[in-house]
């Protein structure tokens, strides 16, 4: 679970297209929805006689997606594949007498709270890859990167009406114009203390483990006719990162 702070807005006309469910249970989402990217790591210990232990990663690829529950803003898809693949067949599997999968995937709702510090939460019911390995051998979440982050700009076309003077007299002229709509996957709160607060949560068996973050504030100005103030939006990669022991 990644928390974001209260007054965050979420824009899902940010991509061209959002994910369809079917889509996403093929892992085939197409690419105007990819909003990011991460990684998701898991730590094995224990082969070799115990004495053995390394660290098998997936690359990420993030999309939005249609909302799963009625309420939610979107959903999140994460796909990803096996890095290392052929060392990872030829070398480590062998020892674990098991098979790693190649591929990952999961789904993730994109929830507004209607109360409390926090927002906007996205929320993961379970992670990327299960590996399950024989005893004595253990597979551990280690760490799940994302790097979220989209803008669209769509173009709105209108007529501007100007008043020019003629030699027989004052005339309006109609001139066709454009302007550009941006739309950003997220944006920040209308005001900043020096940063915004954050939390990434893990449901351990235990219960879960909350670890607290911080935002910088980043402002962006923007100046146009529709838009003439200045506004304040999340736009560098903002990376968020989970990280289980």
């Amino acid at each position: 679970m990644f928390a974001l702070p209260r007054g965050m807005r979420v824009d899902t006309a940010a991509r061209e297209r959002l994910c369809a469910r079917r889509e996403a249970v093929r892992s085939a989402c197409p690419a105007s929805s990819r909003i990011g990217f991460g990684r998701f790591i898991v730590a094995v210990r224990g082969y070799l006689s115990g004495t053995g232990e390394t660290a098998v990663a997936w690359k990420l690829d993030a999309y939005l997606g249609r909302s799963i529950r009625r309420g939610d803003a979107a959903s999140v898809v994460l796909t990803g594949q096996l890095l290392g693949a052929g060392n990872v067949a030829a070398l480590l599997e062998p020892l674990l007498g098991t098979f790693v999968p190649r591929t990952a995937t999961a789904v993730g709702r994109l929830v507004r709270r209607r109360s409390g510090a926090y927002g906007i939460e996205l929320r993961f019911a379970t992670l990327p890859v299960h590996l399950d390995l024989p005893a004595p051998t253990m597979a551990t979440p280690a760490r799940l990167e994302l790097a979220l982050s989209a803008v669209r700009r769509v173009r709105r076309n209108f007529v501007r009406r100007i008043r020019v003077r003629t030699l027989s007299g004052y005339k309006i002229r109609a001139v066709r114009d454009h302007r550009l709509i941006g739309h950003h996957l997220l944006r920040t709160p209308r005001s900043c203390r020096r940063s915004w607060p954050a939390e990434v949560g893990v449901a351990l068996p235990g219960g879960v483990k909350r670890t607290s973050l911080r935002i910088d504030c980043s402002r962006h100005a923007t100046a146009s006719r529709d838009s003439p103030k200045i506004t304040r939006t999340w736009n560098v990669w903002s990376t968020a990162a989970a990280t289980v022991r």
